[in-house]
């Protein structure tokens, strides 16, 4: 089939779908960073980042190995912190040459281990734990992106790590100048800042990560673009994002509105929307192939057997 025979077969089918207007931006599902980031908390985190720089330059700790214990959990933060702001900023940090290299460094850093009746250790392993589990969930929202520019979460939004579930005081402890306790405190508010900002990703996507409770609509279908019943009003040229579930995979689209219908009289009444039709202005090669095979097959259940 060639290209203007798959741009221009059409049919109808039952979807379920998911639309949102493109930003002024002409970014695509992705939420403005001024809602997810509040200034005073960036701030104290400059503050908390430009403190722990101070903590390890003490002599006594780069001797005795306490400054490479706690680099090692900061630098494990640090790639939290790249791929949380990578999808904020609706990149996709899987394209970074630098990926595999940074998620290969993770697995050279080791859990604390220690013995004893000291509740330091519990402390450390469980935080170091919690930034894992952080890590893997964010690595793997990443490489089940759609079209590497779609971001779902299904995990549930997690509470944020509190030292005083191990060490009632350890905040008095770090007030007062103890090192040791200056130096977690400070990495434990950084963590939670992006724990935080992760759990604001998960509440400003909720709607396209459930896509179990996406609507199914009536969609007159092809390669080249669609044409449904919308109650929204759409005017000629305005752009929207789109994603289609098909046979469990997703499609995803930026498309450009071309017709409205207007409601002359023995139209369809206003209450069941308009006739509205676009036509794709970016899908990946990938997804129109998906699109036209889709199509072949409902036309193929729909014929008669002979």
């Amino acid at each position: 089939m060639h290209k203007e025979q798959r741009e221009f077969f059409r049919f109808d089918v039952s979807l379920p779908v998911y639309f949102e207007p493109m930003g002024s931006s002409g970014a695509c599902l992705q939420v403005d960073k001024t809602q997810l980031i509040e200034p005073r908390e960036a701030e104290r985190l400059d503050a908390a980042n430009s403190q722990l720089e101070s903590l390890f330059e003490d002599e006594v700790h780069l001797q005795n190995g306490g400054v490479q214990l706690f680099d090692e959990f900061n630098q494990k933060l640090a790639f939290m912190a790249w791929l949380v702001e990578s999808i904020v900023e609706g990149k996709n940090p899987t394209a970074h040459p630098e990926f595999q290299q940074k998620k290969h460094e993770q697995a050279q850093y080791k859990r604390p281990e220690g013995k004893g009746s000291s509740k330091m250790i519990p402390l450390l392993q469980a935080f170091y734990l919690s930034i894992d589990n952080a890590i893997l969930e964010c690595v793997e929202v990443v490489d089940k992106s759609i079209s590497g520019q779609v971001f779902m979460f299904h995990m549930p939004i997690g509470s944020l790590f509190s030292s005083q579930d191990y060490i009632a005081n350890l905040e008095v402890i770090a007030k007062q100048g103890n090192w040791l306790a200056s130096v977690i405190e400070k990495l434990i508010f950084k963590f939670n800042y992006y724990e935080t900002l992760l759990n604001k990703l998960k509440r400003a996507y909720q709607n396209l990560s459930e896509y179990e409770k996406w609507p199914v609509e009536r969609i007159n279908l092809a390669a080249g673009g669609f044409s449904l019943m919308m109650k929204e009003d759409y005017q000629v040229g305005e752009t929207l994002c789109a994603l289609f579930l098909m046979d469990e995979q997703f499609v995803f689209s930026q498309a450009e509105c071309v017709f409205v219908e207007n409601n002359r009289a023995g139209n369809t009444p206003v209450r069941d929307g308009k006739r509205t039709a676009f036509k794709f202005t970016c899908i990946a090669a990938e997804d129109e192939a998906h699109i036209v095979r889709y199509l072949m097959s409902k036309e193929l259940e729909l014929r008669p057997l002979e």
